[in-house]
């Protein structure tokens, strides 16, 4: 896990991994098939001038399946937030869901675990918080935790799971959220 020692941060924004970040290839394994998704990181960068604390959160149930090992995701996550991290994309904290989903644990997405144990690390309450992923599950993740929820999605017509809002990238989820931020008083100064 990575934390960061910024204080400052105003809110939280949960950004699942695999198809919100980077391109979802299935199980991956190897540093090489890391792609970073377009407007990333110019989303990113703009949610962190906002004052949020940006947390990662994935499930990787490609451990419990017995593809990959812990260590590996671990590895994987660093090439990730060091590719980020040197086009000045900063995060507060990584949580991963090792199991798989029949394994019953109360991290897994779309149950809220992951979020709560973010907030409390961080001391930020989940009611200043928004999700930001590709999937059902973080959507359900969120509005378990009754936070809003930004789907990623180039369809924007076809799917509802009950989120706030749908953004083609993270680019155009940083403005929906600077829009919450500022609707919530979350920020004072845009």
């Amino acid at each position: 896990m990575i934390k960061s020692q910024n204080t400052k941060n105003l809110f939280m924004i949960f950004v699942d991994r695999d198809g919100t970040l980077i391109k979802d290839t299935g199980y991956i394994k190897d540093p090489s098939e890391i792609k970073i998704l377009p407007n990333t990181v110019e989303g990113l960068k703009k949610i962190t001038s906002l004052g949020a604390a940006v947390i990662m959160i994935t499930n990787q149930s490609g451990i419990s399946r017995g593809y990959f090992d812990l260590p590996q995701v671990v590895h994987l996550n660093e090439v990730i937030m060091k590719r980020l991290s040197a086009s000045g994309c900063k995060f507060a904290d990584i949580q991963i869901c090792p199991h798989g989903p029949n394994d019953g644990c109360g991290c897994r997405k779309p149950k809220t675990g992951l979020l709560r144990k973010a907030s409390k690390s961080l001391n930020i309450p989940l009611n200043r918080s928004v999700i930001v992923g590709d999937r059902e599950t973080d959507i359900a993740a969120g509005l378990n935790a009754g936070i809003p929820g930004i789907l990623i999605s180039s369809d924007k017509s076809n799917y509802n799971f009950g989120q706030y809002s749908t953004a083609a990238d993270m680019l155009e989820a940083a403005y929906i959220i600077e829009r919450l931020a500022i609707e919530n008083s979350w920020i004072l100064d845009v």
